[in-house]
């Protein structure tokens, strides 16, 4: 026989238990997911680039950094994160080469991007800019860094939304 101390009572009919309720989600659609269109994407860009020529001529450095993560990010179709952990050594830019690895992107997926001449040129001379400013450009340096080191992927979203 068991002690009273174990006996738990019963909850009184008509009373629920009044813990915390989440409000349900509804299901995500494709009407809910955000795109740019062609012509959003001309003017991203557009705005990008001018801003690098503003900066440039007043000697500044964040159009340069700003214009290279745009130009990178719409012309690969790489996620913010994909683009904020990108390292130098990344980037197969070569003679023969023109392609961009990608570690650990959606579904923890590896693997090689090709990219077109234009791009390829951009970085290339994004590097010179780097090394010239006396940032690294190692294998294991990051592309993208800002004044207090490498750009998150918060940094990326929030100068999309910026520009």
């Amino acid at each position: 026989m068991r002690s009273k101390a174990h006996i738990l009572p019963f909850p009184k009919a008509g009373k629920k238990d009044e813990g915390p309720r989440r409000k349900a989600r509804p299901p995500r659609t494709t009407d809910t997911i955000k795109y740019f269109s062609r012509n959003q994407i001309k003017l991203l860009r557009r705005t990008a680039r001018e801003q690098t020529e503003l900066d440039t001529q007043k000697g500044k450095i964040t159009g340069i950094r700003e214009w290279m993560a745009i130009d990178l990010l719409t012309s690969t179709g790489l996620r913010g994160s994909e683009a904020a952990n990108l390292k130098c050594g990344d980037l197969k830019i070569g003679y023969s080469e023109s392609k961009i690895f990608i570690h650990n992107g959606k579904g923890n997926i590896s693997g090689h991007i090709i990219i077109h001449e234009a791009l390829k040129k951009h970085m290339k001379q994004f590097l010179a800019f780097k090394q010239g400013n006396g940032e690294g450009i190692a294998d294991s340096d990051f592309l993208l860094l800002g004044q207090r080191g490498k750009w998150t992927s918060q940094a990326i979203q929030q100068l999309i939304k910026n520009t």
